[in-house]
């Protein structure tokens, strides 16, 4: 699961989610997958709301960890979509009891990949989503993961894509920004 997390230690330091394990999913008192979670779902819940308020947007049937709280706490939420070698899920962490980080793995997939190395090569740190995104075609791109640090400002907002290559799905790069500025970048295969 969440094929797309293992990148360099520098880059996975900044933009990895704690991705549920195999071994957690069968730990009693865990939620096992599949659930309910869906793209729609996971576009529902905004940043800022409660948790309550998100557990009335998507419903808690399909999540494990909502916070009980005002500490940071994360909920898993699984998909009924099969993904890679299990189901497609999504992460919401609330902080202070709102939503301040958003991510997924499966739910919403690139629409038309064309990543290329060539395309990747052309993308330099400092450049702005918009222009990445016009180097390396947006349809071949899906986010992964946004969040607010410093939530409800929006200094430090976090965004990381992932972009997949025509030529085989295990062939994507990967790209984080940071208040809309690119700060790093990688690649899995990408030959061509």
């Amino acid at each position: 699961m969440g094929r797309r997390w293992g990148i360099g230690a520098a880059c996975a330091a900044a933009i990895v989610m704690a991705a549920p394990s195999a071994v957690a999913a069968g730990q009693a008192g865990v939620m096992a997958p599949p659930g309910t979670m869906t793209a729609e779902k996971f576009g529902a819940a905004q940043f800022g709301m409660t948790s309550a308020q998100v557990i009335n947007a998507i419903g808690a049937e399909s999540c494990e960890g909502w916070p009980t709280g005002p500490a940071m706490k994360t909920a898993t939420c699984w998909s009924s979509k099969r993904w890679w070698d299990g189901y497609a899920y999504a992460h919401l962490t609330f902080t202070n009891d709102r939503l301040t980080h958003k991510g997924q793995d499966g739910l919403i997939v690139p629409a038309a990949p064309s990543m290329t190395l060539a395309k990747y090569n052309r993308v330099t740190t400092g450049m702005t989503v918009d222009q990445v995104m016009a180097v390396v075609d947006r349809k071949s791109c899906a986010k992964k993961r946004e969040a607010y640090p410093a939530y409800p400002s929006q200094a430090g907002r976090e965004e990381s894509y992932t972009c997949d290559s025509a030529r085989s799905y295990l062939a994507y790069a990967y790209f984080l920004f940071t208040d809309g500025a690119l700060v790093s970048k990688g690649k899995t295969d990408l030959l061509t």
